[in-house]
C-alpha cells in the first residue's frame, strides 16, 4: 500500500511564497506523527510532499520535493490506489480546492465528503447547520448582524480560518466596534464563554463517531490577540462520556464526516459543552493520540475508508500527551 502524504504549508502548496512560521510548525507536527504511524504498517510505502526549502523529516522515506508550482509536481507523482492523506487549512478556500483537486485523481483521499468540508470550511455555516440539528453550539453572526449581548466580552475571527490566525478578543463594546470598523469582511463575533477550551479526536463514518481524545487546549490572550500554546491529548478524561455523546450528534448531524474529525468546544463554567467550529482534517492533537491510546490511529483511519464501518470501541485506557504549538 503507498501512502501520498501533503501537508499544504511544508509540502509545497506555497512554494514561491513565504512561509508562515506558526502554521509550518504545527504542520511538521502532524507530518511527523503521520510519517511515524504510518512506517509502523509494515510493507507499506510512505511518500511525502516536501517544500524544496525544508529539511527532510525521515531517512526511511520517499520524498516528492516541490519548488515551483505544486500541482503538476505531485500529479506526476501519483500512482493509481494511492492513499492520499491531504492536510491543508480552510483559509480562503484552501482545503475545497485541493480536495475537489485529489478527488480528481485516480486515487483515495482520505477525508469527508466535499460538500461536507465546504461546509466545515465556513464557521457560520456550520454553526446554522449544527443548530438545525439541536447540537450545542456558540451563537455566531457576521458584521452586519445583531451583535449577541455578553457579559465577558467577544470573539472576532475570520469565518473561513484556520487554527488561532487573527482570533481577537475583546472585554469593551468600544473596542470591539472600533475594530470591526476596520476589519468587517468574511468575520464572525461570538460572544466570549468563560470555560475550559477543549478540542475532540474522533472517528466518524456515515453518521456515527468513536471518541479518540478528549483534549484540553492552552489558550492565552495578550493584547486582545488569542493564542494556542499547547494541546494536552486526553487531559480531560472526566468529560469523555459526555464528549462521547457530543460526537455522536455532530456525526449525525454531518453525516458526510469520515475519517479523523477535530471539533473544538468549550466546557462552560456552567457544565455546558458548547461546539466552537469543526476541522475535517488532521489536527494537532493527532500527534498525541497513538501515544495516549496505544493505538496505531494511522491504521485505524485507514481501515475506516476500506471497511466502510467505524471500528468496535477498543480504548480502555489512555495517558495524557502534551503537544506545545
Amino acid at each position: 500500500m503507498r501512502h501520498i502524504i501533503f501537508e499544504f504549508i511544508t509540502g509545497g502548496g506555497l512554494a514561491g511564497s513565504e512561509l508562515p512560521g506558526s502554521l509550518a510548525h504545527e504542520g511538521d507536527i502532524m507530518v511527523r506523527a503521520l510519517v511515524h504511524d504510518l512506517k509502523r504498517r509494515q510493507d507499506d510505502t510512505v511518500v511525502l510532499c516536501r517544500d524544496k526549502r525544508l529539511a527532510t523529516v525521515d531517512d526511511d522515506i520517499d520524498y516528492v520535493v516541490i519548488a515551483d508550482e505544486p500541482h503538476t509536481t505531485i500529479q506526476q507523482a501519483l500512482l493509481a490506489n494511492d492513499l492520499v492523506w491531504l492536510i491543508a487549512p480552510e483559509s480562503n478556500g484552501c482545503l475545497v480546492d485541493w480536495v475537489t483537486w485529489f478527488q480528481a485523481q485516480p486515487t483515495t483521499l482520505l477525508l469527508s465528503s466535499l460538500d461536507c468540508i465546504t461546509t466545515c470550511t465556513s464557521k457560520y455555516d456550520t454553526i446554522q447547520l449544527l443548530k438545525q440539528h439541536a447540537v450545542p453550539v456558540i451563537e455566531g453572526v457576521r458584521p452586519g448582524g445583531a451583535i449577541p449581548g455578553s457579559d465577558h466580552g467577544w470573539v472576532v475571527k475570520p469565518d473561513t480560518g484556520a487554527g488561532a490566525e487573527e482570533v481577537m478578543v475583546f472585554k469593551q463594546q468600544q473596542s470591539l466596534d472600533a475594530y470591526l470598523d476596520n476589519n468587517n469582511d468574511e468575520r464572525l463575533i461570538q460572544p466570549y464563554i468563560p470555560g475550559q477550551a477543549m478540542s475532540l479526536s474522533i472517528l466518524c463514518h456515515d453518521g456515527s463517531a468513536l471518541l479518540l481524545g478528549c483534549n484540553e487546549q492552552e489558550i492565552t490572550i495578550e493584547h486582545n490577540r488569542l493564542s494556542l500554546n499547547a494541546v494536552t491529548v486526553n487531559a480531560c478524561k472526566d468529560k469523555f462520556a459526555a464528549c462521547a455523546v457530543l460526537a455522536n450528534q455532530v456525526a449525525a448531524a454531518m453525516p458526510g464526516l469520515r475519517g479523523y474529525i477535530g471539533v473544538d468546544l468549550v466546557a462552560s463554567s456552567d457544565g455546558q459543552l458548547l461546539v466552537v467550529e469543526i476541522n475535517p482534517r488532521l489536527t494537532t492533537a493527532y500527534a498525541g493520540l497513538s501515544d495516549s491510546t496505544g493505538i496505531n490511529i494511522a491504521s485505524l483511519i485507514v481501515d475506516v475508508f476500506q471497511s466502510n464501518s467505524l471500528p468496535e470501541p477498543i480504548i480502555d485506557s489512555v495517558t495524557t500527551t502534551r503537544i506545545p504549538v
